[in-house]
């Protein structure tokens, strides 16, 4: 009899790992997509699946290659974990209908709808009793400051995406603390359209997360964000409590307009008042499930049990005061905590001996570690092996920032780039910055470095605008016949390091690089300013494509002059 078996999609020890233990422990056998991270050293994986990369404008590679797959695996249960590989399966719906003996971990289109909309999920919140901080949408231009003041509203504020996964590319909420930010914002951010404007509202992050069938919750638990960014978003260490009672008949209600089948995180915020602020839906499984699942709330299996084996019973019970540590990422918090301005009340930071007395949790064994399990202890051996390797200098020069400083940094990349052989330019859309650094660096290190670029934004084929070539032109690099590509994770994998060059670019590689975060270096590292950042210059005019091109020469000049001694010239 043919076992049980599931494809798991994803990256990271977060929501992926998780589900791959779930599913793997209770004997059905599981396959993955190919990634970097340390879920790749997992027992429980029968086979890596190298996929095709999924483009938004050529999709049919991507269907054909899956479509091959499903047939052959026949699996019967397929769960995409995260934003980027869920995608693909509410785009084409239709497509998958077809395998009928598949059972895919999908929302409904309605439900996908809502909860991938902020503005329409805040309004779904609102209408079904939840406490919403005020909010409305606007255009991003230049006028959103003047609403802001017909509003009297103060600084700061929150503006938020309406979707934050969009043609590949992620976009985040933003605090605005002064008008000289929300005018940086209106220009980096104009291709938003539209945003939500959102007041202020500070406190800790609960979570309700849930499994559903046809409007009706079949199981629940919360849990509290003891460690966040500092400017907030997902959790780094975390505890199980109670379920707030008196959310929960708005979650019900809104479960119920939606019909909603599935996994679903509802995001909030509660302060010292006891005041609660909805925040968001999540419409998949979350990056904390390893706290869900030491608490005794098995959602991956519970939901592989709800679609394939029509189960609508669950425990009704949970540990609470449980608690969950990212080990990796939270070591990084604590240097960032310790760093940070305590009089900034919006910033959310904890008392540094609060933060060394929690070890206490894991002494009395109530302290969980995401990437542990003894069952499958690779992943643990894999972040631990990073986090020694990379671990005495990085936190001595975190700990001491007189050690820490660009310069360093710079000092650092000086060293590295002449021993690369390989190297990936990168940038969101690869039509502007890195073709132009990639051309620039091609032209002089030909003979010693091999230099392939791209971008990850899925439109690919396109051209460098016009008014970009003639500038470009200027410095004698030649764009006139460059076509954007995608970079795929065989590049990554390929490259001795990858240059970047925004904040944006540097967080998408993190994510599916993994753990392997040592090869990415911004390309301004080596400019003698403060930030590291070149911002991208879609939109421009001349002169600011200029000025960031010319700041793009300045820095490759200096990896050219690092290389040079070695080369002899």
């Amino acid at each position: 009899m043919k076992s049980a078996s599931a494809l798991v999609l994803g990256h990271g020890l977060g929501a992926f790992l998780q589900t791959i233990r779930s599913i793997g422990r209770h004997s059905i056998d599981v396959d993955v997509n190919r990634g970097s991270g340390h879920a790749m050293r997992s027992r429980f994986l029968r086979e890596v699946v190298d996929f095709p990369d999924y483009r938004e404008d050529a999709p049919e590679p991507w269907l054909a290659f899956v479509g091959e797959l499903f047939r052959t695996k026949r699996y019967d249960f397929v769960l995409p974990c995260s934003d980027d590989v869920i995608l693909p399966f509410v785009r084409h719906r239709e497509f998958f209908r077809a395998f009928d003996f598949t059972q895919i971990a999908i929302l409904s289109d309605t439900a996908f709808d809502v909860c991938s909309d902020k503005y329409r999920s805040a309004v779904l919140a609102s209408e079904s009793g939840l406490p919403v901080p005020e909010f409305y949408e606007h255009t991003v231009n230049d006028t959103l400051l003047d609403s802001i003041r017909a509003y009297a509203w103060e600084f700061p504020f929150i503006v938020k995406p309406r979707c934050s996964y969009v043609a590949g590319r992620r976009r985040t909420v933003k605090r605005i603390r002064h008008e000289e930010q929300l005018r940086e914002f209106i220009a980096r951010c104009a291709a938003w359209g539209s945003c939500i404007v959102q007041k202020n509202f500070n406190g800790t992050g609960i979570g309700v997360y849930l499994l559903a069938k046809a409007g009706r919750i079949l199981a629940s638990m919360a849990q509290e964000r003891l460690h966040e960014p500092l400017e907030g978003g997902g959790g780094y260490y975390r505890r199980s409590i109670p379920l707030p009672q008196e959310l929960l008949p708005g979650i019900e209600q809104a479960v119920r307009s939606l019909n909603y089948t599935g996994v679903a995180m509802f995001e909030f915020k509660r302060n010292a008042d006891d005041e609660w602020a909805f925040i968001e839906i999540n419409g998949r499984l979350w990056g904390s499930l390893a706290l869900s699942m030491a608490a005794g709330c098995d959602f991956p299996y519970w939901l592989y049990q709800m679609l394939c084996e029509n189960r609508e019973e669950f425990p009704q019970r949970y540990r609470t005061g449980i608690y969950s540590r990212n080990l990796s990422a939270d070591l990084h918090w604590t240097m960032d905590n310790l760093r940070a301005d305590r009089s900034d009340g919006t910033l959310a930071t904890r008392p540094p001996l609060s933060v060394f007395a929690e070890a206490r949790h894991w002494i009395v064994g109530r302290e969980y570690w995401d990437s542990f399990s003894w069952r499958d202890p690779g992943p643990f051996f894999g972040e631990v092996g990073e986090l020694l390797g990379n671990g005495y200098g990085k936190f001595r020069r975190t700990l001491f920032p007189r050690w820490k400083g660009k310069r360093m940094k710079k000092a650092v990349l000086l060293k590295k780039f002449p021993e690369a052989r390989r190297v990936l330019v990168i940038c969101y859309g690869n039509i502007l910055r890195s073709p132009f650094a990639a051309a620039y660096l091609r032209e002089k290190l030909a003979d010693r470095i091999e230099i392939r670029e791209g971008g990850y934004l899925p439109n690919t084929d396109r051209p460098t605008p016009e008014l970009a070539v003639q500038v470009a032109a200027t410095l004698d690099v030649d764009l006139a016949s460059h076509r954007s590509r995608a970079f795929s994770n065989e590049d990554l994998d390929w490259a001795d390091m990858v240059i970047c060059f925004d904040e944006e670019n540097y967080d998408h590689l993190r994510g599916r690089l993994g753990g392997n975060v040592d090869k990415i270096w911004p390309l301004g590292t080596v400019l003698p300013d403060k930030s590291p950042w070149i911002a991208d210059p879609y939109g421009s005019d001349a002169e600011g494509f200029r000025k960031t091109y010319g700041t793009i020469q300045s820095c490759c000049d200096a990896l050219i002059a690092s290389v040079e001694p070695l080369s002899g010239f």
